[in-house]
């Protein structure tokens, strides 16, 4: 291990509140030594440094993934409300096509209405007709046997 960076990891110790402040001390191979001791300790703050480096990359995605999911999100609900006002916009149109249709419909039915009073009436006519030409054919037989009688007298006379 560096002695520098134990030596940095023991002055970090030192201005820690929370850890205590090991003695100074006296010799240089106890220095070594108190180094060494805290070789442990060294892995763990190292250990405890790549799970937070971990924790900062996973974060660092996690935000980025958010962000994406959020820009997907917003891009959803524009089409989303894009498709709901083409369904308005169609739904209006047909309800104008249907109250066009309503009226086309009651037009016809009136077109109907006085379509079936003409054909009643040209039924009566026809009818008026038929009796008319039923009694002038009828006139015209009697008319043609009386000038067929008168004829037949005169010449007897």
């Amino acid at each position: 291990m560096d002695l520098g960076l134990e030596l940095d990891l023991m002055e970090t110790a030192e201005s820690e509140p929370s850890l205590p402040r090991p003695e100074t001390p006296q010799r240089p191979q106890q220095a070594v030594e108190d180094a060494k001791s805290l070789g442990p300790l060294l892995e763990m703050v190292q250990a405890a440094a790549s799970k937070i480096a971990f924790y900062e990359r996973s974060f660092a995605r996690l935000e980025e993934t958010a962000e994406r999911d959020a820009r997907q999100a917003e891009a959803d609900k524009r089409r989303l409300m894009e498709r709901i006002e083409d369904l308005a916009a169609l739904l209006r149109q047909s309800e104008a096509n249907y109250e066009k249709t309503l009226q086309m419909l009651a037009n016809s039915m009136q077109l109907c209405a006085l379509q079936r009073m003409e054909l009643r009436q040209m039924n009566e006519l026809l009818a008026e007709a038929r009796s008319s030409a039923f009694e002038t054919t009828s006139y015209i037989k009697h008319l043609g046997l009386l000038v067929a009688g008168e004829q037949g007298r005169q010449s007897h006379s």
